[in-house]
Order: structure tokens, then C-alpha cells, then sequence
């Protein structure tokens, strides 16, 4: 598989993310930015005709469980982006997905964490600023049981917070990310991927997750995503004195 097109974060605005792992026609959508490149005289329709996003593939089937969830209808799918990532191993044991945050609750970019302030990266896509980033892990996501893909979707939109801020999600208590284990948060999300597809299972966008990598690249030829840099949230240095 080949073929991405990454975006990098700006400093000087930024999280370390309150990144959670896993364990993702709505209104007019933003332009993703450009994801293919641009192409050449010499690019023949048919060749550009065979290549396939899978940022805008996994985009689609997220734009469905926001409108038909309604634990997720909150979610401004507009302001969500889908990126990938590789995984330096093979193998089902690590991270599967991630939701990022690029601001702080209430739409800021500067905040406190552990007391001190920081600043958010910026993330632009062409002139787009996303709120959020959905990063799957490849092939390991693509290498998830049907059912599960769809839990792992429904997973990661879940982190956003309620007020689709930028920010996620905070339940209570010590275990803020989860509201209590990884597995039983999970196993919530599970359920909730078995109500939506005992009605929307042969829903069309969502046979692109029932192949695996392999089959999507013999019948679509080159494959192709957006990878953008992952956004940090940064130490503001303190003024200096004169």
C-alpha cells in the first residue's frame, strides 16, 4: 500500500493530547485538504480513477453512526478529521486507535495541566482547522473482526466531549478517560455497534471495513490516507526578565 499526504502541527498553540486509545450527507463538509497529490500531465484519468482514499472511506462510514447513534449525534462530524498511522510491529497487541483533542475545554487554546500553562499546536488542512483527529493504526485496526471496526469507531467518536469543543471527553472521578476500565468502557461501545448494525449492517460505506487491506488494493489499486504529524499540547516558557 502506498500513497499519503501528511500534514504536520504548528507550534505555538498545543496538547500532549489527553489522548485516548483504544483499546471512531452530513452537513456541507469542510475540504479535508488535498489528498492525493496534485496531478501530472502525464496521469492518465484511469490511473487517477484507481486510486482510494481511506481517510475519506472511514470519513463516510463516522458520518453515518453521528447521525444514527444517538449517544453520538452530538458529534460535529465537520470538525473531524481522519488520519492513520503505521504500527512499528505487526501483531493485534498494541494501539488500535486514538482520539485527539486539539484544544481545551471550552475552545481554548491555552490552558493549565498539572498547574502549569501550555499551548496548543495548531493543525491545518489547506485552510481547515480541525477540532478533533481520529488516528487508526495500520494494518492492526484493518486486521479487527468487522463488528469490532465498528466498536472501535464508535469508541474513539465517544471521547469527544459533549460540548464538541476540541476537548474530550471527562467522566468523573479518578478514571476520567474511561469512567472506569478500558474493557468495560469498551464493552459499552460494543453494545452500542450491535444496535447500529442490527439495523444498518449492509449499510453500502461500510463494506469497504468487511476487506481486508490486501483486497482493497487489487480492486482499487494504490491506496491512499492522510497522516497528519500528531499535535501536542507544549509548555509556555515563562517571560523573560529583563
Amino acid at each position: 500500500m502506498s500513497g499519503q499526504e501528511s500534514i504536520s502541527a504548528e507550534r505555538g498553540a498545543a496538547p500532549s493530547q489527553m489522548a485516548l486509545d483504544l483499546g471512531l450527507p452530513p452537513p456541507p463538509l469542510p475540504a479535508p485538504a488535498r489528498e492525493t497529490p496534485r496531478e501530472t500531465p502525464r496521469e492518465t484519468p484511469r490511473a487517477a480513477a484507481r486510486r482510494f482514499n481511506l481517510s475519506h472511506a472511514l470519513r463516510d462510514v463516522c458520518a453515518h453512526l453521528v447521525k444514527e447513534v444517538p449517544e453520538l449525534r452530538y458529534v460535529a462530524i465537520e470538525q473531524v478529521a481522519v488520519s492513520f498511522t503505521r504500527a512499528r510491529r505487526r501483531g493485534r497487541v498494541g494501539q488500535h486507535a486514538r482520539c485527539v483533542a486539539t484544544r481545551f475545554p471550552g475552545g481554548g487554546r491555552e490552558g493549565d495541566i498539572d498547574g502549569r500553562p501550555h499551548r496548543a499546536d495548531i493543525v491545518r488542512i489547506d485552510e481547515w482547522e480541525p477540532l478533533y483527529i481520529l488516528y487508526f493504526v495500520l494494518p492492526r485496526f484493518w486486521e479487527e473482526p468487522f463488528h469490532e471496526k465498528i466498536a472501535t469507531l464508535i469508541h474513539e467518536l465517544y471521547h469527544i466531549s459533549p460540548e464538541c469543543d476540541g476537548a474530550l471527553r471527562r467522566f468523573p472521578g479518578a478514571r476520567h478517560s474511561h469512567g472506569g476500565t478500558r474493557e468495560e468502557y469498551h464493552q459499552r461501545m460494543r453494545a452500542l455497534a450491535q444496535r447500529y448494525l442490527t439495523r444498518h449492517e449492509r449499510h453500502p460505506p461500510l463494506e469497504v471495513l468487511r476487506h481486508s487491506l490486501e483486497t482493497l488494493e487489487r480492486r482499487h489499486g494504490e491506496l491512499r490516507y492522510l497522516r497528519i504529524t500528531q499535535p501536542r499540547f507544549r509548555p509556555i516558557p515563562p517571560p523573560r526578565r529583563r
